[in-house]
This record gives structure tokens, sequence and C-alpha cells, in this order.
């Protein structure tokens, strides 16, 4: 999934159960009203920004 990269943060959630989760190019903030959930049971999860 790939997210605007105009300097507004987001509330993230990725996970994988069996795999890797990566999210580090996204600007995080845990008290921002946009959020993001991605989940897989088996696979890589990746959100960045563009």
């Amino acid at each position: 999934m790939g997210l605007p990269a105009d300097g507004v943060t987001y509330r993230v959630d990725a996970r994988a159960t069996n795999g890797e989760s990566d999210s580090g190019s996204v600007p995080g903030d845990s008290s921002s009203r946009r959020s993001i959930t991605a989940a897989t049971a088996n696979g890589k999860v990746t959100v960045e920004a563009r």
C-alpha cells in the first residue's frame, strides 16, 4: 500500500502472523486521527510513503 508523502501522520498497525511487516517510511503518530490497519496471516505487509 502506498500513501502520499505529504507530511500527514498516521496511526499505523501493520502486522503479519507468519511473515514480516514494515511501515518504517510512513510518518507515525499514535495520536493521529488518520489510521491504517494492514494484516496478513502468511506473507509480508508493507505500508510505505510514496
